[in-house]
């Protein structure tokens, strides 16, 4: 989960215009409200940069992301640091680069268990 910063009662999770990213960011949603917080989904909001420009416009809360692909976008940026992501880096290197290569305003949730693999699994009784 990647997120900004808004001063507001709800938390709006954006997603990108594809279907995964619009289920992903629901999961978000649904886990949110199960905390007591408040949460819409703010569905398609658009590729990669239209998404994180909202996010640091305050458009909209957080977004599900991938850690390795979030790196590269803002590694590739004028002026960011130097980031070595080669292939086989671990999910929790790539964590700390995106650290490094951050807009000033923008923090990383915990990574989430999960895989960049096309697939999606549900309990038994949700199927």
């Amino acid at each position: 989960m990647f997120g900004g910063a808004r001063n507001d009662d709800i938390v709006r999770v954006g997603s990108a215009n594809f279907q995964e990213s619009e289920i992903i960011a629901q999961i978000y949603v649904q886990a949110l409200e199960e905390e007591g917080i408040d949460a819409e989904l703010v569905p398609g909001v658009g590729a990669r940069d239209a998404y994180l420009s909202a996010l640091e416009n305050g458009e909209i809360s957080v977004v599900p992301e991938y850690v390795g692909n979030l790196t590269q976008f803002y590694a590739d940026s004028p002026g960011a640091p130097k980031v070595d992501l080669e292939p086989g880096t671990t999910s929790e290197d790539a964590a700390h680069a995106l650290e490094k290569v951050l807009p000033e305003g923008l923090k990383q949730g915990e990574l989430a268990e999960a895989e960049s693999k096309d697939s999606y699994r549900v309990m038994p009784e949700v199927a």
